[in-house]
């Protein structure tokens, strides 16, 4: 991915699965330009033009089925992870495609979105549900509790998991990779980059209490 001018000077929502996600209403980011991570790419399921964004071609099987308009879906993806969608649904589609090993991954997505996000031309990004922390027995937002969980057993619950901080960790190293680059989170517990609140992140817009 490099420079698209769909993305030059505009803020990029990076949507992923954290519980944080349950006190937010997404319908503000109607209009926004969303890149969700992952499963989260189920909580647009109505929306057209939505930007999926995996890595991991384990999430095609699991998510696809639940995307009503996926023929519309823009994807941003590894080639492995294009060929694996293609052969999957036998459909063409818009992608923007990365190699893998062109970004610095430690742990997380996040970081690969984080990083293509600064080469595809964005203003700023702001992660919203990337969490760094995960309640006991509750990997991901209610929403998506129907997603298998490869990091955390919800047969065994921990008060702290060391999935997250290994997370956080990663998202730490990378931020001062980023130089001038502004990157906030809309969650506590991705203390990486500087907080934002959700409500103050789409301009002109109010959330409403939920």
């Amino acid at each position: 991915v490099g420079p698209q001018r769909e993305f030059q000077g505009k803020r990029i929502f990076i949507v992923g699965s954290g519980t944080s996600l349950d006190d937010l209403d997404l319908s503000l980011l109607d209009g926004q330009c969303v890149w969700a991570l992952n499963a989260s790419a189920a909580l647009f399921a109505d929306r057209p033009g939505l930007f999926w964004f995996f890595r991991d071609t384990r999430t095609i099987s699991q998510v696809l089925p639940r995307l009503k308009h996926w023929r519309q879906i823009r994807v941003v993806t590894t080639v492995r992870g294009l060929s694996d969608l293609e052969s999957s649904t036998a459909k063409s589609r818009r992608a923007y495609v990365y190699d893998e090993k062109g970004v610095v991954h430690l742990r997380t997505v996040a970081e690969d979105a984080i990083q293509l996000a600064i080469r595809a031309g964005a203003k700023d990004v702001v992660l919203v549900g990337v969490d760094c922390s995960a309640p006991p027995g509750r990997p991901y937002a209610a929403a998506l509790d129907w997603k298998p969980c490869a990091w955390y057993d919800r047969k065994d619950p921990v008060p702290e998991s060391k999935a997250c901080a290994s997370m956080l960790k990663a998202l730490r190293e990378l931020a001062p990779s980023l130089g001038a680059f502004p990157v906030y989170s809309t969650s506590a517990s991705c203390d990486a980059f500087p907080f934002m609140e959700y409500s103050c992140a789409v301009p002109g817009r109010v959330a409403p209490a939920v």
